[in-house]
């Protein structure tokens, strides 16, 4: 294995799946703005849809995958209503986007292939083994000039644990620097440099995806959802969504549901 694989192998469970799902995407990517604090990787039927980068369209190609990096805050765009995606949402503590990153092409080879294959069948037993090895196998190809290292602290290991766990609840910068014993200035210095992102951010990103996936899948109210992703403010939520998603929380569910 090269460096990269062995320091990935070597984190202990370095890689946490956070969707996978194939869609349509007429509906869905028309357009949206990507976000979030993982990595995003992409496999599409048909050609006719991709990203926008300084208002340049940037198609992505059947036969290939692509990897965009956290924090990318990219538009999208498809103008063929037959083009479906592949798409896995995975977050890796050890590597981020180097300045300048935003998204590398990869070909899919028949290992990768094979690998979407069994992580998008629902029926397979080892659906999320497949993901994690489709993650890692996409990320060990890339070159090590366009990754970030980040710095290793099992402290802030916890604390995205602790964020995982209980995002649900209110949720202060304050209650998160005490939970790792530090100082509040300390403790967000420090998570900015293990994960690429403030604690708040990182706690918004992640309440914002849980709801996005609840607006997908589940028969709750908007007004349920934010209740049960600690944001009680309906408005707040909803002006927040539409900047982070390109959609407003009704128009995504809508969206998500016709893809």
């Amino acid at each position: 294995m090269n460096e990269i694989t062995n320091s990935i192998w070597n984190t202990g469970v370095p890689i946490r799946i956070d969707a996978i799902r194939t869609a349509q995407l007429y509906n869905v990517w028309g357009p949206c703005l990507l976000g979030g604090p993982y990595w995003r990787l992409y496999l599409h039927s048909a050609p006719g849809a991709g990203i926008l980068i300084r208002r340049k369209h940037v198609e992505f190609l059947p036969g290939k995958i692509y990897l965009i990096p956290p924090h990318c805050s990219l538009g999208t765009w498809c103008d063929n209503p037959e083009t479906r995606q592949f798409y896995l949402h995975f977050e890796m503590r050890q590597f981020g986007g180097a300045p300048g990153f935003l998204y590398h092409e990869l070909e899919c080879t028949p290992l990768l292939q094979e690998l979407a294959d069994r992580a998008r069948n629902a029926e397979d037993l080892f659906r999320e083994t497949a993901a994690v090895a489709l993650a890692a196998a996409a990320v060990t190809e890339l070159p090590r000039e366009i990754l970030t290292e980040f710095h290793r602290d099992h402290r802030m290991d916890r604390m995205i644990d602790f964020i995982h766990d209980r995002f649900r609840s209110p949720l202060s910068i304050e209650k998160m620097a005490a939970e790792c014993g530090m100082g509040v200035n300390c403790f967000i210095r420090r998570f900015r440099e293990c994960t690429g992102c403030t604690p708040y951010q990182y706690l918004t990103q992640v309440r914002y995806a849980a709801a996005a996936r609840m607006l997908e899948n589940d028969l709750l109210s908007i007004d349920e959802i934010c209740a049960e992703v600690g944001i009680p403010d309906r408005f707040h939520f909803s002006r927040t969504f539409k900047r982070l998603y390109g959609h407003t929380p009704a128009a995504y569910r809508k969206a998500a549901r016709n893809g």
